[in-house]
């Protein structure tokens, strides 16, 4: 039995030395026993998805990283160690509603939206003599208009109230603007110059009138 195990142990000894000074592939396992030395393939496999196991002679296991790239320049594209690659749809959407809604190209990736168009709340400005619906040619209607846009905190386009003014205008054709456009005891009345010096029975002040006008002729006939 002692004979034996000398000679098995001889045997692993010549074959070590065999072994290290020859050229050994580093993509082997090597054993020996009493039948010899046998080489066993090395398993590379380092159990990650993300890498493609091969083997050099020379180096021995080699893990190199594999490309997830799908060439889609719309897919966010990752690697899961367990499962392998990913590619998730890339969001395009900035969070900004005026410059409207992004879109994605498989070539170039994200593009930009088309701007809001707020034009059709858009009001037009007024400047007419004749303008309804106030029918009054003697004034000069205006309205500067009203130019809509895109409001980021409401998301929605701007609206605005036509708001037409009424003023009397001689290009229209009014008698007067103001008062002072009117001869004496006249007032500017609906661009018109009208009389006022004549008080009007009916009215307060037309009885307080009165009442002065009859106190001083019986005053005077008195005296």
């Amino acid at each position: 039995m002692k004979k034996i195990f000398v000679y098995f142990t001889l045997i692993c000894v010549l074959a070590s030395t065999t072994l290290a000074t020859a050229v050994v592939n580093l993509c082997y396992d090597y054993t020996c026993s009493l039948a010899g030395c046998a080489a066993t393939p090395k398993n590379c496999d380092d159990g990650n998805s993300c890498t493609a196991d091969s083997c050099n002679p020379a180096t021995g296991c080699i893990h190199t990283p594999i490309s997830c790239d799908d060439q889609n320049a719309c897919t966010v594209d990752s690697c899961n160690v367990t499962t392998g690659c990913h590619h998730s749809t890339r969001n395009c959407d900035d969070g900004v509603f005026c410059n409207g809604i992004e879109s994605c190209n498989i070539t170039l990736g994200c593009v930009s939206g088309k701007a809001v168009d707020c034009s059709e709340f858009n009001l037009d400005s007024v400047s007419s003599c004749t303008n309804d619906p106030d029918g009054k040619n003697l004034t000069f209607d205006s309205f500067a208009g009203f130019v809509s846009s895109c409001d980021e905190g409401f998301q929605a386009c701007t609206e605005g109230t036509v708001d037409i003014s009424h003023v009397c205008s001689k290009e229209c054709g009014a008698e007067c603007v103001t008062d002072s456009d009117c001869g004496k005891g006249e007032k500017c009345s609906d661009c018109t110059c009208k009389g006022n010096d004549v008080p009007e029975f009916g009215t307060l002040a037309a009885l307080v009138a009165l009442a002065g006008a009859v106190t001083a002729f019986f005053i005077v006939r008195k005296t």
